[in-house]
């Protein structure tokens, strides 16, 4: 009897750690080196990038992305408030010692809720052992927390070499300089060059070529960036980058129904990419499914708490949704210490401000980046604007005015500055001046009508001058060549922004099946 009720609570325990798995979430901090003669051993970056992706394979583990989790350092002292900012209920830390191309990687599992910090041994081999290094790691860390779940495959590249400038390319690829990103570009492509099968180089190129697109605009970027996800899918049909690389791109170009079948495909090899939720997440607002959106951002917040990226994606959202004190709570979370934020300050925040009918702030900031950049007719043209809409027209004509004296003195040093044209003619718009306005605008039509900024600028001309049907046709072609959110949110536009029509144009219909979370 005492034999049948033990096998009775056996089965019992089993079925219901079956039935109620535990969960477990983590974070894995950047590891350390043993000796701190240096901080450039690419593992000590490269390889929890790899063990995030590799525990985001497992079932049960929630695990939160390295650029959140490498924004702290390990140290002891702050290990349980890392955890509590995080939220997580543990921390992965380890420490690499280099020998010769031999690694030995201590590691330790912080569990904060029992103030406890355990060693679960020390990992030891080489780059070409790299992948069962990998799995032990795995494994460890699943014995230690108790979760029950089949490991992943992990595949071991054949040439060690080509592995190494990876290894090295994704450790530069962290860095903001553009000169580092330029070597990350260079080691990736020479990793290609080594080892033609090295298909997760390609997905990193093509990362590493999408966001040189979004912070330079060129569309040559965008090209390459697609080009390389499509190789690397060629090579391996299962790279979840290269899917989610050709998300972004296809958003990007307005292939939104591709966009989307590009995000399932990711999603589906690796379910916990904070950059799928935020694709998502943009989608839905294109899509004007706002609550869809807002739950697709929480998403990247839970997976990436401490990105600016996810923050700044929350307070789009809010701001669409005229949330304007939790768009401005996000975006002030989405600064980073040291980052002048300019892009995000001046077409997103001091626009929430006026959203919210606090016109004083914008005419603060706009005076102090005066006393910055007093050359800027930008400044000069938004404080302007800020005094006409809170009424205060004799102060805002003098603003303007100045505003017009700088462009008129900028075009005079360069006649084919388009982007100054466009601003003298929303300056004459502003001030009665509408046929100046519509001329300066022409001109810079005729200098540059592929800028999208060009013919934005002319549909806030024609909304400022209140011309709905001309404003109405230029936003239509302004969207078809780029759908821009900063340019759809601009208060220029505040004649037709509740219109029928204009809603129309800024809504496009994604047909495909949606991620449910």
């Amino acid at each position: 009897m005492v034999l049948l009720a033990l096998a009775a609570i056996i089965i019992l325990w089993k079925t219901y750690d079956w039935v109620f798995p535990k969960h477990a979430s983590i974070a894995i901090l950047r590891f350390t080196h043993s000796t701190n003669e240096t901080n450039d051993l690419d593992l000590l970056d490269a390889l929890p990038i790899l063990l995030a992706e590799d525990f985001t394979r497992c079932d049960h583990i929630t695990v939160i992305a390295p650029s959140s989790s490498f924004l702290y350092t390990s140290d002891p002292i702050h290990l349980r408030k890392i955890a509590s900012n995080l939220q997580v209920e543990y921390l992965l830390v380890g420490t690499i010692q280099e020998n010769d191309g031999r690694y030995s990687i201590q590691l330790n599992l912080l569990t904060p809720d029992e103030e406890k910090t355990t060693n679960i041994g020390t990992v030891e081999g080489s780059l070409s052992t790299l992948s069962e290094m990998r799995i032990t790691i795995l494994q460890k860390v699943l014995d230690k927390t108790g979760v029950r779940s089949d490991l992943p495959v992990i595949s071991q590249p054949a040439n060690t070499e080509a592995l190494a400038k990876y290894l090295r390319g994704i450790h530069l690829m962290r860095q903001k300089s553009g000169m580092e990103v330029d070597s990350a570009r260079e080691l990736l492509q020479t990793a290609i060059q080594i080892d033609p099968s090295l298909c997760i180089a390609y997905g990193s190129l093509a990362d590493l070529q999408i966001r040189t697109f979004q912070t330079m605009d060129d569309p040559q970027f965008l090209q390459s960036a697609t080009e390389y996800a499509q190789r690397a899918l060629r090579c391996s049909p299962n790279n979840a980058l290269a899917y989610q690389v050709l998300a972004t791109s296809n958003r990007l170009s307005q292939n939104y129904y591709s966009a989307l079948s590009s995000i399932n495909q990711s999603m589906a090899l690796l379910p916990q990419n904070p950059e799928c939720y935020r694709e998502l997440a943009l989608l839905s607002l294109i899509a004007r499914k706002f609550d869809e959106a807002t739950s697709y951002a929480s998403s990247a917040l839970l997976y990436d708490p401490k990105n600016v990226e996810s923050h700044f994606t929350l307070g789009l959202i809010q701001q669409m949704k005229q949330d304007y004190f939790g768009a401005e709570n996000s975006y002030q979370q989405a600064q980073l210490p040291g980052d002048n934020n300019l892009m995000l300050m001046a077409y997103y925040v001091q626009n929430v401000w006026i959203g919210e009918g606090n016109y004083d702030k914008v005419v603060r900031y706009c005076s102090q980046m005066i006393r910055i950049s007093p050359e800027n007719y930008r400044y000069y043209y938004w404080t302007g604007r800020a005094y006409q809409l809170s009424l205060q027209i004799s102060t805002a004509q003098e603003w303007l005015k100045k505003g017009l004296k700088i462009t008129e003195q900028v075009i005079d040093d360069d006649p084919n500055d388009a982007i100054a044209h466009t601003y003298a003619g929303l300056i004459y718009s502003r001030l009665g001046k509408f046929p100046e306005g519509e001329a300066a605008m022409n001109k810079a039509m005729q200098l540059d009508s592929s800028s999208v900024e060009v013919v934005f600028r002319n549909a806030d001309l024609y909304s400022i001058q209140r011309n709905k049907q001309k404003a109405i046709a230029a936003l239509q072609k302004a969207v078809q060549r780029q759908y821009d959110f900063a340019e759809i949110l601009n208060p220029d536009l505040s004649f037709i922004a509740l219109d029928p029509e204009f809603l129309s144009i800024v809504t496009q219909k994604i047909d495909g099946q949606w991620p449910v979370k």
